[in-house]
């Protein structure tokens, strides 16, 4: 970090002593650390000039380095140095200009412009060495020319580490400018005359350029090309362009990096990850966040201004810091909003930000938000109320089910908001700044923050009792989502207001402790998505049907949905699991393009319509658990073409399994502790798709598969605890090797006799003593307990066995008390 010290440690080194015992510091070392030593040369050499002095500059202005300058310049002190160097009377400049030359190099090589802006700076220093490395400054490439991006969100110090950057580096360079706030300067004097604007400002900065105002944009555009661009006469040029938040700023410009002197380097700041990217940063370094201990320290610095209390840090304290969330410009506000209170008054003054957050921190995050576009803003607005820290498929999936668009789009949205530093994408989650989450519900409150019922989007329960509880017809209220609400607390909850809400398009409930109702509701709104952990009533009445994309009731107490055919075209997902009134299943002949159905641990379900075998998009069944069901019809006009998982486990009273014959893309079935089932559907024999097949625990099925027979697609085969199968798959030898099972990975035959696994397992692998399970990595043999050994009749020749292993060495044969491998056959 840049600090008045820095200057303070040049070394000071005998030099001329100025008269009358003035003290100054020896002018060849200052130029020397300015690096600038053969411009001096060409002015004076104060080299042999006698006296010395111990003091550095760092408490002297530029006006007191101008008075020391003037001394050493002068003739008579220089020794009869005039004669023996560029000093001839003759050719000797005038002193003034002298002076003012050596003031120059001065002021540009050790002037540090910002160091008196730049406080509190906590932390910062590992990230300005971070920005060094990156900027490479040593390199000597041919082509060394660099851009680098400092990217994040407001208020978390972009500027300041610019600054201290800038402040650092800046004397290496043969011009250097700092263009501060480019996007305030757009909005200031409009597209038209700000990329003039800031073209003047750089020539002003770098090369000094003088009479601009006279000059037309496209000559001020010259000039900056023919300074800073131009081969004959190369300049070494540092430009940092702060706050550069859209990308018709850069592009307006029209600077081009790479035209710029060997050496030279551009640093833009932004909250938009996508400005760098058209600029063509060759590296983007996001600042992060502080740490719990600097954002500790610099809380203390704020609200304790004449030192830190000794005492233990409060509760209070670790309360604000986590609304705070480490944002440098957040914990100052209210660090300085804090300073000189009671710290009794501290929590109620959190309350206070929480109800009404500090506009000094909004107005700066709000910049980000203006700049995405309406559609954005919306998901932006969702989330910070909503989904923040939610899984981004899940996010993605119900913006496309309330606004009927695709998933794409909204990916598309969702990483352009990511790029205007509003979001976080992590471990496929997406996260937000506490701060940003307030200043979207601040958005959302608008012009009035304690009336709910103008809101678009209700979050909190208190706010839903107030809409519930008013008499008005009208509101605004579009989304409600409540998480994890215990009702027996909520005392003016009028949940049947709640249907009453025609513009309710998005609706996410987690009641508990909900008392069971018997009446009936009709929702009088065009209802989109609906999600109500622990539906209380028996059944479901929508006035408006034709909207609905996604119906999710899991543990709901309700019998039957609707009685009559109801044309729901757009009903995309249906989940009622663990329902445990339900008896039986609608008509899905009023939903056609059904693509998932999760009826899971409806346990007293004892039909389903066998309309379901209509739903050509289905793609995925679940009826795990339904312990009650002893029949599945997919009815004679089966159309389940898309069926890709069916999961049947649990069902202990199921004696059959359906026809598969319809079912062309099966690939996971499940049929796991179906233990009244004793047979197969012949048809299983037809799914050449099939990966995965589970009959693990049907303890009573005679019938091994005829899926065994010729499928070349199964990779995982469990038939453990199957201990009543007699029929081994012999006739598989009427398949030519190639289409069995050289597919299969994993086989578990658990069987209670050993002799018979072996026979199985033999009968299985081998084809005319060719081994076809070629890919098979995993046999599960592990409970088997009288298993201790092949013999060689269960694998006809025992060397031709091993010869076959040795060419698939990753098989292993894994047992409870041993572990071999094709090797230690």
């Amino acid at each position: 970090m840049t600090t008045p010290g820095r200057l303070g440690s040049l070394a000071t080194t005998p030099g001329c002593a100025r008269r009358r015992n003035e003290k100054w510091t020896c002018l060849s070392t200052l130029l020397s650390r300015a690096g600038d030593m053969q411009q001096l040369e060409q002015i004076c050499d104060p080299e042999r000039c006698g006296g010395s002095q111990n003091r550095s500059y760092g408490d002297q202005s530029l006006t007191d380095i101008k008075s020391a300058t003037r001394t050493t310049t002068s003739p008579s002190r220089c020794g009869g140095l005039g004669r023996r160097r560029k000093f001839s009377a003759a050719k000797l400049r005038r002193e003034n200009t002298q002076i003012n030359d050596i003031t120059r190099v001065l002021i540009d090589k050790l002037d540090h412009e910002f160091y008196h802006y730049i406080n509190d700076l906590i932390g910062i220093q590992p990230h300005i060495e971070e920005l060094e490395r990156l900027l490479n400054l040593n390199s000597h490439e041919d082509n060394d020319l660099r851009v680098l991006g400092i990217w994040g969100m407001g208020g978390i110090g972009k500027t300041i580490h610019a600054m201290v950057l800038y402040d650092k580096i800046s004397y290496q360079f043969d011009a250097c400018c700092f263009i501060q706030d480019v996007s305030t300067i757009y909005r200031n004097h409009g597209w038209d005359k700000a990329p003039t604007e800031i073209q003047k400002a750089i020539l002003c900065q770098t090369v000094q350029e003088e009479n601009l105002e006279t000059k037309s944009p496209m000559g001020i555009a010259r000039i900056l090309h023919n300074r800073l661009c131009n081969p004959k006469i190369p300049k070494k040029v540092l430009i940092v362009l702060d706050n550069v938040d859209e990308q018709r700023q850069w592009d307006t410009l029209r600077l081009n990096p790479r035209s710029l002197g060997r050496g030279s380097r551009v640093i833009i700041t932004t909250r938009n990850q996508h400005v760098l990217n058209v600029s063509g940063a060759d590296t983007i370094y996001e600042v992060p966040l502080l740490n719990d201990n600097e954002a500790l320290e610099l809380f203390l610095r704020k609200a304790f201004r004449n030192g830190p209390p000794k005492k233990i840090i409060s509760d209070v304290i670790l309360e604000i810091l986590d609304y705070a969330q480490s944002l440098p410009l957040a914990i100052e506000a209210l660090g300085n909003d804090l300073y000189n209170m009671e710290e009794k008054l501290w929590k109620n003054a959190l309350e206070d930000w929480r109800e009404c957050p500090k506009e000094n921190v909004m107005s700066v995050l709000q910049k980000s938000y203006d700049q995405v576009n309406i559609n954005e803003r919306r998901i932006f607005l969702d989330i910070a109320c909503f989904f923040a820290g939610k899984r981004k498929n899940f996010i993605e999936h119900i913006l496309s089910s309330c606004c009927g668009d695709e998933s794409s789009r909204h990916d598309l949205a969702i990483q352009n908001i990511r790029r205007n530093s509003l979001i976080t994408i992590r471990n496929h989650e997406i996260h937000m700044h506490n701060m940003l989450q307030e200043l979207g519900k601040k958005i959302v409150r608008g012009e009035y923050p304690k009336e709910p019922m103008y809101w678009t989007r209700l979050w909190h329960v208190k706010d839903l009792e107030a809409v519930l509880k008013s008499d008005m017809e009208w509101n605004n209220n579009e989304a409600i989502v409540l998480d994890e609400v215990d009702v027996t607390k909520c005392r003016h909850l009028r949940i049947q207001k709640l249907f009453e809400k025609r513009n309710l398009t998005l609706l996410i409930l987690h009641f508990q402790n909900f008392p069971e109702l018997n009446f009936v509701p009709i929702f009088q709104t065009e209802m989109r998505y609906l999600l109500w952990h622990g539906y209380p009533f028996p059944s479901l009445q929508l006035l408006i049907w034709r909207n609905l994309v996604e119906l999710n009731l899991p543990n709901s107490r309700v019998q039957q949905l609707w009685d009559e055919i109801q044309l729901i075209p757009n009903l995309k997902r249906m989940d009622l699991s663990n329902s445990r009134n339900l008896r039986t299943t609608p008509n899905f002949a009023s939903c056609p393009g059904l693509v998932r159905l999760d009826l899971t641990g409806c346990i007293n379900l004892t039909e389903v319509h066998d309309s379901i075998g209509l739903l050509r998009e289905l793609n995925y069944l679940s009826l795990r658990e339904c312990s009650s069901l002893s029949l599945l019809d997919f009815g004679p006009n089966c159309q389940l073409s898309s069926l890709r998982t069916l999961l049947l486990s649990g069902c202990t009273n199921l004696q059959k399994t359906p026809n598969f014959k319809a079912l062309s893309n099966l690939r996971y079935l499940d049929l796991e502790r179906c233990t009244s089932l004793s047979t197969m559907h012949e048809s299983i024999g037809t799914l050449v798709t099939l990966k995965y097949l589970s009959l693990r625990g049907c303890k009573n099925l005679v019938h091994a598969p005829y899926i065994l027979n010729g499928n070349s697609s199964l990779l995982i085969l469990d038939l453990s605890g199957c201990m009543m199968i007699t029929n081994l798959p012999r006739c598989r030898r009427k398949f030519a090797p190639s289409s069995c099972l050289e597919s299969l990975m994993v086989l578990s035959p658990v069987f209670l006799e050993p002799q018979r696994i072996l026979d199985f397992v033999g009968e299985l692998m081998f084809f005319d003593g060719e081994w076809i399970c070629s890919k098979l990595a995993y046999l599960n043999l592990a409970h088997c307990h009288e298993l201790r050994r092949f013999p060689e009749a269960s694998f006809h020749v025992l060397h031709e066995m091993k010869g076959t292993l040795e060419r698939y060495p990753q098989l292993s044969i894994i047992g409870q008390d041993y572990i071999f491998s094709a090797s230690t056959v």
